[in-house]
């Protein structure tokens, strides 16, 4: 079942009675007509009284839906043939929000000695989702499995890493790719990581789903070996594409973007254009509808990079003020970016250039992603 802009009908009264005994939200009227001609997007946010939320908004950035969370969300998933939506805790949260057509919102949760890292993937089927984990106590990298139809936890199997963050699944429907961020973390401590250290063990792998084997491993170079890979988009060709956060000395200015061709190479985009431009911080990565262009966001610096997919050329870098969501829209070459300032933004890309046309200023605060619903 397809999720489009008019799929999602808002309904905010009485929802914001928060979370209910049975793990379910106050309910909300979600329903799905079949009139799927746009395309809808959804992203966390925080609103005007402080509460975070997950907001939907239509192509023209019209608010849809807006539903309470028990505290700050983080990265989407969505299914487009159930009509699935889950959001994730930002870590070290402790839990994972449904949506569900012509259903409640619902809430599940990993086990006691987990935390959630704020991703996860489904299978080509919808049936299973996988979510990036903590073991906090053995400080091991998890892959949690769960049941759709019920999410029940059914299974897990290690990433081999420290701190998986995102996780996507590659076009041939068994690979997945992590980004294990190699910093360690722990739900006891404050943001998860303030007192573990600042050591970074962060590396590039590829599992099977169906066993958790692992089909590669890639780590980086020793120069940037102080650079925690945090987030992934995937070209037309199948290479990966990863941006990252550096943790090393502040002076110093690493490139920040890479991909992990089909061949197995793992390389380094590295460009005077954008290295010194993003404040050593990635905090989204997207690939276009074809596949051939990526965005790299970075609230810190309030830029946004684009660059050709096949040749790694930097087409232009964009001011946007605290921007970080990024999703390809249904067009080629044009991207829907969100900010902190409540600002959602169109950028059409060209050959040459980027230019901007600014859909609307929403009263939420938008937080690090946003993910396109397909129709």
């Amino acid at each position: 079942m397809a999720i489009n802009r008019r799929t999602l009908l808002r309904r905010t009264g009485g929802v914001a009675a928060g979370l209910a005994a049975a793990g379910t939200l106050a309910a909300i009227e979600v329903t799905t007509p079949r009139s799927a001609r746009a395309v809808g997007y959804v992203g966390g946010c925080q609103q005007p009284d402080g509460r975070y939320a997950v907001a939907c908004f239509d192509a023209s950035g019209s608010e849809q839906l807006v539903v309470p969370l028990p505290g700050r969300g983080h990265g989407i998933t969505t299914d487009a043939g159930t009509g699935l939506i889950v959001i994730f805790a930002r870590r070290p949260g402790r839990f994972a929000l449904v949506l569900r057509p012509n259903q409640p919102p619902q809430i599940f949760t990993p086990p006691d000695d987990r935390h959630f890292y704020g991703h996860g993937a489904f299978s080509p089927a919808g049936d299973l989702l996988y979510a990036t984990e903590n073991d906090f106590h053995r400080q091991q990298g998890m892959i949690g499995i769960y049941a759709a139809a019920d999410w029940r936890r059914i299974g897990e199997f290690p990433t081999g890493g420290v701190g998986p963050h995102e996780v996507v699944l590659l076009p041939d429907g068994v690979t997945l790719a992590v980004a294990n961020g190699g910093i360690a973390t722990d739900p006891a401590v404050g943001d998860g990581r303030t007192s573990l250290g600042e050591a970074v063990a962060s590396d590039l792998v590829l599992l099977d789903r169906r066993t958790g084997a692992p089909r590669g491993r890639w780590w980086l170079p020793e120069p940037l070996a102080d650079l925690s890979i945090r987030h992934l988009a995937v070209d037309r060709s199948g290479s990966v594409w990863f941006g990252g956060q550096w943790e090393g000395a502040a002076e110093v200015t690493p490139p920040l973007l890479g991909r992990l061709r089909r061949n197995g190479v793992l390389e380094s985009v590295a460009t005077a254009a954008i290295d010194g431009n993003l404040a050593n911080y990635v905090g989204s990565v997207a690939s276009d509808a074809g596949g051939r262009l990526i965005a790299a966001s970075s609230p810190r610096a309030g830029a946004v990079a684009l660059l050709d997919a096949s040749t790694t050329r930097i087409i232009d870098v964009v001011t946007l003020t605290d921007g970080c969501g990024l999703a390809g829209t249904a067009v080629p070459g044009r991207f829907i970016a969100t900010s902190g300032n409540g600002a959602i933004t169109a950028l059409d890309v060209t050959a040459t250039a980027a230019s901007e046309e600014p859909l609307r200023t929403s009263t939420v605060r938008w937080d690090n992603h946003l993910h396109r619903l397909q129709a």
